[in-house]
């Protein structure tokens, strides 16, 4: 499985990805990716990151938090994913 983000300032890839499912629980999406770096935006160095995000079935969305290493970006957020007919 191959998970890939085309942000608006940079592309990133999975590099391993774990879908996990458990009974009366959300299924979870879990992967490490690496992050290209922006050639417009100076601050956007190449970084490794990770995510993890639970599904939410009412939404059709994934959503959940991500970060990156520390000695290397050092930032975190959440993100929504919204599935496009």
């Amino acid at each position: 499985m191959r998970v890939s983000l085309d942000g608006p300032e940079s592309p990133s890839h999975s590099r391993a990805a774990t879908i996990l499912v458990k009974e009366k629980a959300w299924p979870t999406l879990s992967y490490n990716y690496w992050n290209d770096g922006s050639t417009t935006n100076e601050e956007l160095d190449p970084h490794y990151g990770t995510a993890i995000l639970e599904y939410d079935e009412r939404e059709d969305k994934l959503e959940g938090k991500y970060y990156n290493r520390p000695d290397q970006r050092g930032t975190h957020g959440i993100l929504e994913l919204y599935r496009v007919n």
